[in-house]
C-alpha cells in the first residue's frame, strides 16, 4: 500500500526519466505493467509531461494501437478484435462520480479486484479514489477464491464489481469472511439495458 506523497514521489521520478529521454507532450508510451501501485505512478508521471499512456492488457498477445489523448483502454474483443478506446482527460474526470452518489468518502478503503487496463478498474475505481482521498486497495487479479480474505485483509469498506464478479463468487463455497467484513458499498456504475 503506497500513500499519496509515495505515488506522487514515484510519479515525479517517471516524469524526470520521460523527460529525460525526450518524452512529452503529444507522445504515446505503452503501459504493459500487472496491477501495482507502480501502475498509478507510472502513467500519472507520463501525463504530468503531457505524454499519452497506452494502457496494454496483460493478457492480450497481439500488439493494439490507437489514436492520443490520456489513455488508450481496449476493449475485451468480444465483438471481434480487441480496439483502442480513447479516453481524454475530461471523460476521466467524470469517471468516478458515481462513487459520490454512493456515499463514498475519505475514510473508505476502495478493494479494486478488476484490471487497471480496463475503464471499471483504472478509469472508475482510480478516479472515485482520487477525487475523494480514499485509499485504493490493490489485487494483482481477481481471484473469487482470495476475495474474501482480501477484502478483510485490506478492512476495505468499498468494492467495484462487474456482474460476472458476483456470479462468479456466488458459485464458490461458503466463506467464513463473507458474513463478517468491513464492506459497506458495492458498486456497479455500469449499467446494461
Amino acid at each position: 500500500m503506497c500513500t499519496y506523497a509515495e505515488i506522487n514521489t514515484l510519479a515525479n521520478r517517471v516524469a524526470h526519466w520521460a523527460l529525460g529521454r525526450g518524452v512529452g507532450r503529444g507522445n504515446v508510451v505503452r503501459l504493459l505493467m500487472a496491477n501495482r501501485p507502480e501502475y498509478l505512478a507510472m502513467w500519472l508521471g507520463l501525463a504530468k509531461v503531457g505524454a499519452v499512456t497506452a494502457l496494454l492488457n496483460t493478457h492480450l498477445r497481439a500488439e493494439l494501437r490507437g489514436a492520443d489523448p490520456l489513455f488508450y483502454i481496449y476493449t475485451a474483443g468480444t465483438t471481434g478484435l480487441p480496439k483502442a478506446a480513447r479516453l481524454s482527460h475530461a471523460r476521466f474526470l467524470g469517471g468516478g462520480i458515481y462513487a459520490a452518489l454512493a456515499g463514498m468518502g475519505r475514510d473508505d478503503v476502495f478493494y479494486c479486484p478488476l484490471p487497471l487496463y480496463y475503464t471499471s478498474g483504472g478509469v472508475m475505481a482510480v478516479n472515485a479514489v482520487l477525487r475523494h482521498g480514499a485509499t485504493l486497495a490493490l489485487a494483482r487479479q481477481f481471484s473469487a477464491h482470495h476475495f474474501w480474505d482480501e477484502v478483510a485483509d485490506h478492512k476495505a469498506t468499498a468494492v467495484q464489481y462487474i456482474g460476472e464478479l458476483c456470479r462468479y463468487l456466488v458459485n464458490q463455497p461458503s466463506h467464513p469472511l463473507e458474513r463478517s467484513h468491513s464492506l459497506r458499498l458495492a458498486i456497479n456504475p455500469v449499467s446494461r439495458r
